[in-house]
């Protein structure tokens, strides 16, 4: 299922909450909350859910960067990146609804492999290099490229995630 069909199942809903997803369990912990692997009730799509701490996020003095995480990846769809479908609020915590990538990131998957052939390294600096062009195209700068931001889909392909210190 593909951003067209994640969206039309958002689109017509005034408010996005936690109702609307399944919680299946926790994929990621970061300093300001937690990612979850969710379920989309409606149609039943895998999707990441993260949860940040807005007590967190003041305490560490990082409001701007979410915001400006958050507007950025609102302004950007592309296949090698990891894609914002939704954000909402509750009293204690942000949320943004993004695609959830069941595999590994490049730090575990150079751990893993230890050496890439060159076909694959090929195709990685291909990715990378789509996805970095598209975030250059619309005027953002994303500051943090590193193995743990590139990220593996079920398919092979590598996409561009993490966003917090990105600038336009």
């Amino acid at each position: 299922m593909g951003q067209n069909e994640i969206t039309s199942s958002l689109k017509n809903v005034t408010t996005v909450t936690k109702k609307m997803f399944d919680f299946i369990e926790i994929v990621g912990k970061g300093g300001f909350g937690k990612v979850w692997k969710v379920e989309l009730i409606k149609n039943k799509q895998l999707l990441a859910l993260k949860e940040m701490s807005k007590t967190k996020i003041i305490e560490k003095k990082m409001l701007e960067n979410v915001f400006q995480e958050k507007k950025i990846l609102s302004s950007l769809y592309h296949p090698f990146l990891v894609n914002l479908y939704a954000s909402f609020q509750d009293i204690d915590n942000l949320y943004m609804v993004m695609d959830y990538l069941p595999c590994s990131d490049l730090r575990f998957q150079l751990g893993f492999i230890k050496r890439f052939k060159e076909k694959q390294l090929i195709f990685l600096a291909g990715c990378v290099t789509l996805g970095l062009e598209h975030i250059h195209a619309n005027g953002i700068i994303h500051r943090d490229i590193k193995p743990e931001n590139i990220v593996v889909e079920e398919r092979g392909y590598f996409r561009i995630t993490d966003f917090g210190i990105a600038r336009s």
